[in-house]
């Protein structure tokens, strides 16, 4: 009972599995000291009371734990995309159907016009793969797979952006969806800033930390620090909570802490003393991206990867205030580490790439503010470096 209770401690507090063996050993041995004093009390005659109390309390405390899970796994699967208490691509998934203000989804949940099977004589058809930046944080008609369609009248872009996905996703989206769509080129969009490191290990079995309730521990948890945050920095009411699709309508800022928070964890990417900590994640895109050229190849259609740059490698600014903060020496640093191993993938394997950081380096005007997603400027300039490299594929 009380490494079950610690490991479920555990579980809400860290994320890696090395955390949460970590915390449970401590928290176990925590709980053995805190019950041989308690004992001690208890056999002396004067502590009958506590252990009657003792008993009940922890009953009761894994009852509930038990009963949260259920519940909280129960409304998930009635409801369907439920964020907080599920962690695959279906909790990341638009509405379909769904107006959100700056941008509207089709049926099937995606941000883009009502997907077609039948071919326009003429049009050729690209298949866009990719997380938020696919999506977009600008308007719908300004993002880059709508700036394309605009540089170009003859090509349509299919987009299956989903936001916070990564290859392994990308990779189900191709096999069970984009394929079927009879598309002329595959295109993914890759981002160095997460999908290089975020991918989902195999699981060995049991992993409380999957769990729904552990789960909506932690993203609770991040949801109020960051209004605490933002809270702090704006001078606003704790509780006046923003409308549900307030992001989607006007823009989302981070508040300061936590974007410098996201972007020093997305430059381990390109810190040199970090890359065997990420060789893993590497081989699981690698792999996956190995995997979507060849189902493309035996289907007969051009597969392409376009790389998005991170903001720490395009804005000297962030980059310089990032090293400032003390965590990332600047000697660790290579910047176009992961572009130069990616494109010695793409030419071992044979797919056509597109490296994006070029045209964004040394640039302080492409990204929203506080934000890592591009702006709309951010948003032309890759459309116009992406639309002559599409005609190259398509023709």
């Amino acid at each position: 009972m009380i490494g079950t209770l610690a490991y479920v401690l555990a579980a809400l507090m860290f994320t890696t599995t090395q955390g949460i063996l970590a915390g449970t050993i401590v928290l176990t041995a925590m709980c053995l000291l805190g019950l041989s004093v308690f004992f001690r009390v208890a056999l002396s005659g004067r502590g009958s009371r506590l252990v009657s109390v003792f008993d009940v309390t922890a009953t009761n405390l894994a009852l509930t734990l038990l009963l949260c899970e259920i519940g909280l796994s129960a409304y998930g699967a009635l409801f369907g995309s439920i964020l907080l208490v599920r962690d695959n691509i279906d909790a990341y998934r638009f509405l379909p159907n769904h107006d959100y203000g700056r941008l509207w989804t089709n049926s099937s949940g995606y941000p883009t016009r009502e997907f077609a099977r039948e071919r326009r004589p003429g049009i050729a058809r690209v298949a866009l793969l990719g997380d938020s930046f696919a999506v977009g944080a600008v308007r719908q008609d300004v993002n880059f797979a709508s700036r394309i369609e605009g540089l170009r009248p003859n090509v349509e872009v299919y987009n299956f952006g989903v936001s916070a996905i990564g290859p392994e996703d990308y990779h189900l989206i191709l096999r069970t969806e984009a394929l079927a769509f009879d598309p002329d080129v595959v295109m993914v969009a890759l981002f160095v800033g997460n999908d290089l490191t975020d991918g989902r290990a195999p699981s060995g079995g049991f992993e409380l930390k999957d769990r729904a309730l552990s789960i909506a521990a932690r993203r609770g948890w991040r949801l109020l620090r960051e209004r605490f945050r933002q809270h702090s920095s704006a001078h606003e009411s704790l509780f006046a909570f923003r409308p549900a699709d307030d992001r989607l309508q006007s823009g989302y800022t981070l508040s300061r802490q936590t974007y410098l928070d996201t972007e020093l964890e997305r430059l381990g990417i390109s810190r040199i003393s970090l890359a065997t900590a990420h060789e893993d994640g590497w081989l699981r895109a690698l792999s996956q991206l190995r995997a979507m050229h060849d189902e493309c190849r035996r289907a007969r259609i051009t597969f392409g990867i376009t790389i998005i740059p991170d903001e720490f490698q395009a804005n000297p600014a962030l980059h310089d205030e990032l090293v400032t903060l003390g965590r990332a020496p600047r000697a660790d640093i290579d910047l176009t580490l992961p572009q130069r191993r990616l494109l010695d993938f793409c030419r071992t394997e044979g797919i056509p790439c597109l490296d994006l950081l070029p045209l964004f380096a040394g640039s302080s005007d492409l990204y929203l503010a506080q934000d890592t997603h591009w702006n709309e400027k951010g948003n032309l300039v890759a459309a116009q470096a992406i639309a002559p490299w599409l005609d190259g594929l398509i023709h």
